[in-house]
Parts: structure tokens; sequence; C-alpha cells
């Protein structure tokens, strides 16, 4: 990884983070308060990836706080685990729905639209802050990408060293696709930007970007993915 001018500090240290490849003929990831026109994320949120992987989990956990009268047992793999993703291929379809109740007098109601992804392939990776076993096949569940009939068609998953890299004021390169905090970067020459919903505290860019601040990294095969 090319380290710019800028940098005040960098920690880096080996890791293995699971990696898993993934491509769904169908995706609906919903954006929350679009009713009429319901859109999706480009990118899958950390839930929703750890949902995915969590199909593969010998031991499947959940994420949420179980409460029993005087004790409570929370749930801190959804915050102790770093996640990153990046979109390998994708095609939008807008899909048009009319619904009409059948009454003695009949009624309909305006059409509505839903946004999908079509042949979405992903590349997700996990770094655990606690120690699982995976199977190569689902014995949870069968993926499936936001709603359980939008099935994956294909998968490979694999355990892999990568560099775990704390980076702060620091010029990075992209490949593809991936989420990135649009409060502390900056775009930089052949940089590409979506704007999925003005709401969100996160984007999607691929390119050259300055992120300001600290975040982490990982290099994994010569590529560079954000985690959050």
């Amino acid at each position: 990884m090319e380290v710019g001018v800028e940098v005040e500090r960098i920690l880096s240290s080996e890791v293995e983070v699971y990696t898993l490849t993934i491509s769904f003929p169908l995706a609906f990831f919903k954006i929350p308060y679009t009713v009429k026109t319901r859109k999706t994320y480009l990118i899958p949120r950390k839930k929703a990836i750890l949902s995915i992987f969590n199909a593969f989990f010998r031991n499947q956990f959940s994420f949420w706080k179980i409460k029993d009268k005087d004790k409570e047992e929370k749930e801190s793999k959804l915050v102790n685990a770093l996640v990153g993703a990046e979109v390998l291929n994708y095609n939008k379809l807008v899909e048009t729905q009319r619904i009409i109740q059948i009454k003695a007098n009949k009624s309909e109601r305006p059409p509505s639209k839903t946004e999908m992804l079509v042949n979405a392939r992903y590349a997700l990776y996990l770094l655990p802050q606690f120690e699982i076993k995976i199977e190569e096949f689902p014995i949870n569940y069968y993926p499936f990408a936001g709603q359980n009939d939008y099935l994956c068609e294909y998968w490979k998953i694999n355990k892999e060293k990568a560099r775990l890299i704390e980076i702060e004021n620091q010029e990075i390169h992209l490949e593809n696709y991936q989420l990135v905090p649009k409060t502390n970067f900056r775009l930089l020459k052949d940089s590409s930007i979506i704007i999925e919903n003005e709401l969100e505290d996160y984007i999607v860019v691929k390119g050259n970007i300055y992120i300001e601040g600290k975040n982490y990294l990982i290099n994994i095969n010569g590529t560079n993915v954000l985690l959050y």
C-alpha cells in the first residue's frame, strides 16, 4: 500500500480475515424511509453482512439482547466484529406494482416501484473479535440478499491473512465501490461517488480518496478494504 506524505499514524499487524465472494441473481437491501419507491442499498450494511456470514457459522449467534427478569445477556458480537464489502458487479432494475383490491366496489391503489439489484456480486470481509468456526456449505440457512426469497447462486468462503492498518489523514485507493464515512473524506482525481440516501452516514465510493481522521482498513492481496 502506498503511504501518503501526510500520514500521522499507521499501525500495521497481520490478522486472519474471513473472505466471502458471493453472487445473487436478485438482491434487495431496503433503504429505510422509502415507501412508494422502495429503494435498495448498493452495498449491504453491517448487520446484513454478518447475517450472510452467519449462514456458515457452526455456532450460530443472535444479534439481539436477551432479557430475562433480573439478568441481561448482551450480545457483543455485532459490536466486536469489523466488516468490509466491495461490490464487484451489479445492474439495477425498477419493478412497478399495482395492487387491486377485489371488493364489491373494486378499488385500485396508485402504482408503487421497487428498485432491485440484478446479478449482484460482492466480496465480503469479516474480522471477528471472537472465535468462530465455519463450514464450506451453509449449516444454519441458505444465504440471501436482504429478503429470504432472493437467494444466492454462488459463494466461495476462505480464511486468509491480511494486514490490519489504522490510518489517519491518508490518501488511499479503492479498486471497487465501497462504503466510506461521508463526514471525513474527500474525493481525489479519478474517483467516483454514489449517494444512496442523504440521511445515511455512508456513501459509496471507488478510486482515489483522502481519509481524514482515524479509520481501519485491511490490505489483502494488495487490495485496500475499509472496515466498519
